[in-house]
């Protein structure tokens, strides 16, 4: 019986201090390339104000975790992320080789990304998305459904394209890759917009333009976009990890 009650004691005495564990120790293990003003609160239900990664200002954030699924060597919670430009949360779940966002929300300013837009000026304007889900494995999309939309579009074609000339569409996989389709039409021209992403961060965008003005052609011509028929089209490519 002393056996026992020991026992239990022990494995009291060791949940609370794993429940008491503090937030800012646990990073003092993390090897990333992060900076932070302070941290608060433990591993369980805590904060990390003023978070930098390689440069980049994100912002304050706020991270709960659920315990039980550690004993099947999953990480399962919420992460919250709240900065200049930024506003985001979302669950999720870290399993293995698997990664899944789920039930989140976003809203960013491009210009914080430190992306160039097709014209190679810097992208501007905003970026809304609603996570239903999003599933990798090793490092391969398996499931995706999300809504995005954005103004990006008519912050670069600037004169010749009406404000509130928004793109939307909804996200899935295709093959391994997160694929997200974008269409609007105003006065000025339809648009077509895809964005593909890869699990090693790798992104293919294309953007199609059908005018509805000559001089509008003129311009895309000149910013190097391919006619085709009555439409010009470009397309780049790099890494998102990279610009984040």
């Amino acid at each position: 019986m002393r056996v026992i009650l020991a026992f239990v004691f022990i494995a009291g005495f060791l949940a609370s201090l794993i429940a008491r564990f503090p937030l800012a120790l646990a990073l003092s293990f993390v090897e990333m390339p992060v900076r932070y003003e302070s941290v608060v609160g433990t591993i369980w239900d805590g904060e990390v104000h003023r978070l930098n990664v390689e440069g980049q200002p994100v912002g304050d954030v706020s991270l709960q975790l659920s315990a039980l699924p550690l004993l099947t060597g999953s990480v399962k919670g919420t992460v919250r992320l709240e900065g200049d430009g930024l506003v985001a949360a979302s669950g999720f779940v870290l399993s293995g080789r698997v990664m899944a966002l789920r039930d989140g929300r976003a809203n960013v300013a491009l210009d914080r990304l430190r992306l160039t837009d097709t014209l190679g000026q810097r992208l501007r304007g905003q970026f809304e998305a609603e996570i239903d889900e999003i599933v990798f494995v090793r490092g391969a999309c398996r499931s995706a459904s999300l809504r995005v939309s954005t103004d990006a579009v008519a912050e670069t074609l600037g004169a010749f394209a009406t404000r509130g000339f928004d793109m939307a569409g909804q996200g899935s996989c295709d093959g391994d890759d997160l694929l997200v389709p974008l269409e609007g039409e105003g006065p000025d021209a339809r648009v077509l917009a895809t964005l593909r992403l890869s699990g090693n961060g790798r992104y293919l965008s294309g953007l199609t333009v059908t005018p509805q003005r000559r001089d509008l052609g003129l311009f895309l011509a000149n910013y190097g976009f391919d006619r085709d028929g009555d439409s010009y089209t470009t397309s780049r490519t790099g890494y998102l990890y990279e610009s984040l």
